[in-house]
C-alpha cells in the first residue's frame, strides 16, 4: 500500500471514530434535554415555582438546536468517510469497503432532501422516524409550556409577556430559517460536496488518466455514444467503464498516476 492509500486509510479510521462520537453526542443531548424538561415541569408542583414553566419552551428550543448541531457534524462525519471509501475501493477493488453504502440504506441517505437526517422519500428509515418523533415531542413540550407559562407571566404585567414572546419568537424564527436552509434546502451537504468533489476530483480520474490520440471527427461521434461514466453520488462507488475502439481505429492509453 503506497503512502497516499495509507494516509486515506488512517483518515477513514479517524472519521469512523467521529461518526460514533457524534451519534453518542446526539442521543446524550436528547437525554439531557428530556431531563431538563422534566425538571422544569415538576418544579411548580414540588416547590410551587410556577415560573419554571416559562423555561420549558426555552429548553425545548435549545434542545432542538443542540441536536441539530450534532446532526450537522454527523453529516460531515458521514460524507468524508464515504468519499474515502470510494477512493480506496477504486484502488483496492470495488466492494472492499461497504460501510458507507450500508449506512446510506439503513440509517439515512446522503445528498437527498431531509428534515435534519430524516429523508422524506423512499430513503425513510427508523433512524429518520426517531428523528421526527423526537422533534414532534419537543414541539409538543414547547407549545404546552408556552400555554401553561403565559398565564403565570401575565400576573407580573403585560410588558413581561410581550418581551418574553418577542425574544422567544425571534430565536425560534431564526433557528427555523437557518435549519430549513441548512438541512431541508441542502446547503450544508452542498458545501461538503463542493470540497470533496471539486477540490479532490473524481476517484476514477485520480487514478487513471486517459489520453486519446489522433481522434477524427467521425470517431468522436462514436465515442460520445459510449462515454466514460463516472458516478456523481459521493456515496456510490465510482467506476470507470471500459472504452472499446468501436472498430474505428481509435488509439488510447491509460496511465496510472
Amino acid at each position: 500500500m503506497d503512502d497516499r492509500l495509507r494516509l486515506k486509510a488512517a483518515q477513514l479510521g479517524r472519521m469512523r471514530g467521529m461518526t460514533r462520537y457524534y451519534h453518542d453526542r446526539f442521543f446524550s443531548d436528547v437525554r439531557f434535554t428530556a431531563a431538563c424538561l422534566r425538571a422544569c415541569s415538576v418544579c411548580p408542583g414540588l416547590w410551587e415555582v410556577e415560573e419554571a414553566l416559562l423555561l420549558v419552551p426555552v429548553v425545548a428550543l435549545l434542545g432542538a438546536t443542540m441536536t441539530a448541531f450534532d446532526a450537522s457534524y454527523l453529516l460531515f462525519a458521514r460524507h468524508y468517510p464515504a468519499r474515502l471509501e470510494a477512493d480506496l475501493n477504486v484502488a483496492v477493488g470495488e466492494g472492499a469497503l461497504l460501510a458507507a453504502q450500508v449506512e446510506d440504506i439503513y440509517l439515512f441517505p446522503l445528498n437527498k432532501r431531509k428534515v435534519v437526517v430524516a429523508a422524506l422519500d423512499r430513503g425513510f428509515t427508523w433512524f429518520g422516524f426517531m428523528t421526527l418523533f423526537i422533534t414532534a415531542m419537543g414541539v409538543v413540550a414547547f407549545l404546552v409550556g408556552l400555554a401553561l407559562g403565559l398565564p403565570v407571566l401575565g400576573n407580573h404585567g403585560s410588558g413581561w409577556v410581550v418581551a418574553y414572546l418577542a425574544g422567544l419568537g425571534i430565536l425560534t424564527v431564526a433557528a427555523l430559517a437557518v435549519g430549513l436552509c441548512w438541512f431541508v434546502g441542502g446547503e450544508g451537504e452542498r458545501r461538503l460536496r463542493s470540497v470533496l468533489e471539486t477540490r479532490q476530483g473524481s476517484p476514477a480520474i485520480d487514478r487513471i488518466h486517459i489520453r486519446l490520440v489522433a481522434l477524427r471527427a467521425s470517431e468522436f461521434d462514436a465515442v460520445v455514444r459510449e462515454p466514460v461514466r463516472i458516478a456523481t453520488e459521493p456515496t456510490a462507488y465510482t467506476w470507470l467503464r471500459s472504452i472499446s475502439s468501436l472498430g474505428c481505429g481509435l488509439r488510447y492509453d491509460c496511465r496510472v498516476r
